[in-house]
């Protein structure tokens, strides 16, 4: 089991998501990671990175654990690294967070800040694609 996830280009200090999620592995479930990933600082790097310790591990299938609007662009970074490497690999798509509360047909057309928290993501998903990150 290994975790990928860098600092973002943002942050300047502090640890990387990679390290919390070792720390969290070792301290709360008794696990050690067999990797961590932590310089990547956007999707397509954090493929690109995670690409490469796989082919090292000899690594021949992955779970992708992401939030469900995330994965299909994290999901398309992840095949066009293995690709560029020429690395085979099995990649296996595992969406996290996607159910949705239903309200009821009348008061789902409704605006509501439930509504402008869950577009939000999706619009930054939507730019994301479209810059190629």
């Amino acid at each position: 089991m290994g975790y990928s996830g860098g600092v973002g280009h943002a942050q300047t200090e502090g640890p990387s998501e990679a390290e919390v999620a070792a720390r969290v592995a070792r301290r709360d479930f008794g696990r050690a990671l067999r990797f961590t990933e932590s310089a990547s600082r956007d999707t397509r790097e954090n493929s690109r990175y995670t690409v490469g310790i796989a082919r090292a591990l000899s690594v021949q299938r992955v779970v992708l654990v992401t939030h469900g609007w995330h994965m299909p662009r994290n999901l398309r970074a992840f095949r066009e690294a293995a690709a560029e490497r020429r690395v085979q690999i099995e990649v296996l798509p595992a969406p996290i967070g996607t159910a949705l509360v239903d309200a009821g047909p009348l008061l789902r057309w409704m605006p509501s800040a439930e509504g402008f928290t869950r577009t939000r993501p999706t619009l930054r998903e939507m730019l994301s694609w479209v810059a190629g990150s």
